[in-house]
C-alpha cells in the first residue's frame, strides 16, 4: 500500500480524518514517523518515541495521538486518570 492509498483508505473509514486536508494528514503521518509495510504501519509513540506497529486495518480507525501511544505510555496515562483511564 502506498502513502496515497493509505490516506484515501483512512479518510474513507474515519469521519474525523475525512475532515482533514491531505496536507494536514500527511503532516500528522510525518510527525508520527509513519512507515508502511504490506499489512502494517510502524510509527513512533507520540508520548516517548518508542516504536509501535499496528495493522493497517486497526490504524485507520485511529484519529489522535492519544490512541496511538505505546503500552508503556498508555499505562502511565491510565495511572494519572488521563484519556485512557
Amino acid at each position: 500500500m502506498t502513502l496515497t492509498e493509505l490516506m484515501s483508505y483512512h479518510k474513507e473509514m474515519n469521519d474525523v480524518v475525512r475532515g482533514l486536508t491531505d496536507s494536514a494528514l500527511r503532516s500528522w503521518y510525518e510527525k508520527l514517523g509513519l512507515k508502511i509495510t504490506e499489512e502494517e504501519v510502524s510509527l513512533n509513540c507520540p508520548g516517548c518515541s518508542a516504536p509501535v506497529s499496528k495493522s493497517i486495518h486497526e490504524f485507520i480507525h485511529y484519529d489522535s495521538d492519544e490512541e496511538l501511544v505505546c503500552n508503556s505510555c498508555r499505562g502511565e496515562l491510565e495511572e494519572r486518570g488521563g484519556p485512557m483511564g
